[in-house]
C-alpha cells in the first residue's frame, strides 16, 4: 500500500511539473517578444537559410509540421514584415522563404534576451546540474514517445472493437 500512495505522488507530481512546463513559453514571449512558436519557426528559417535556399517543403520536415500549419507560421510571419516569401521562376509550385532584414533584426535581438535568460538559468544551476536536467529529459522525452505509440495502438485496438 506504501508503495501504491508513493506512486500516487509521483503521478501528481509529475503531471503537475509537465503543466507548470507550459508556463515557459509566455516566459519566452515575454523575454523575446515573438511568440515562442514564432520565435522558433523564425529561428529556424534563419539556420536552415545558411545551408541554402530555404523551401516550405524543407521547412516542413524540419520542424516535423504539417503544411497548413507551417502556411500559418510563414503567413503570420510574412504579415509581421519578418520573412518573405516568393514562387521559383523555374517552377512555381516551388515556394522559397527567406528572412527579412527587419526578420534579422528581430531574430538577433530576441536570441541575444533570449540567451541572456538562458545564461542567468546556467548562472543559477551551473553546467553539471543542467547537463543532467538535459539528460532526463531526453530520456524522458523518448519514453513517453514510446509510451505514445503503444497506447496509441492499444486505443485503436480497442476502437476497432467498439
Amino acid at each position: 500500500m506504501i508503495l501504491e500512495e508513493k506512486n500516487d505522488a509521483l503521478r501528481r507530481a509529475l503531471i503537475t511539473t509537465m503543466l507548470e512546463f507550459r508556463r515557459v513559453k509566455p516566459t519566452v514571449q515575454s523575454v523575446c517578444g515573438l511568440p515562442a512558436g514564432e520565435f522558433f519557426f523564425l529561428q529556424r528559417i534563419h539556420e536552415l537559410s545558411k545551408d541554402g535556399e530555404v523551401r516550405v517543403s524543407r521547412l516542413r520536415d524540419s520542424m516535423c509540421m504539417t503544411m497548413p500549419a507551417v502556411s500559418q507560421f510563414v503567413r503570420t510571419l510574412e504579415d509581421k514584415g519578418l520573412v518573405q516569401r516568393e514562387n521559383t521562376a523555374k517552377d512555381r509550385r516551388v515556394t522559397l522563404i527567406t528572412v527579412t532584414p527587419k526578420g534579422d533584426q528581430v531574430l538577433l535581438s530576441s536570441q541575444q534576451q533570449f540567451n541572456h535568460m538562458l545564461d542567468r538559468l546556467i548562472q543559477q544551476y551551473g553546467s553539471e546540474e543542467l547537463e543532467k536536467l538535459i539528460q532526463m529529459l531526453e530520456r524522458l522525452s523518448s519514453t513517453i514517445q514510446e509510451l505514445k505509440g503503444e497506447f496509441e495502438t492499444i486505443c485503436s485496438e480497442r476502437t476497432d472493437q467498439i
